[in-house]
């Protein structure tokens, strides 16, 4: 049982590892797209704001427009960090 959790956690480590280099390899396009979502002048007020019944998502409580802003530049950002496919496609 020991050896197995000590495999299991190797595994784990490597998997990690394997994450974290690879966003370091995306960083410069992670600082565009902050830097991007940083100009956008409603998002802190968004951040801030208290859903005290959590059935919704902070994105879904906000107006369409603002909604297709924010949108645009996260599938901007996804498909060049994940070009096999848009999250949106379906």
């Amino acid at each position: 049982m020991f050896i197995t959790y000590l495999i299991n956690e190797i595994d784990i480590k490597s998997e990690s590892l394997e994450i974290i280099k690879y966003l370091k390899s995306k960083e410069h396009i992670i600082d565009q797209m902050a830097s991007e979502i940083k100009n956008i002048n409603w998002i802190p007020s968004l951040l801030n704001y208290r859903n005290k019944s959590f059935e919704e998502t902070v994105l879904s409580q906000t107006p369409e427009e603002k909604r297709k802003e924010f949108i645009t530049i996260y599938q901007k950002y996804y498909d060049l960090l994940s070009p096999e496919g848009s999250r949106f496609d379906h």
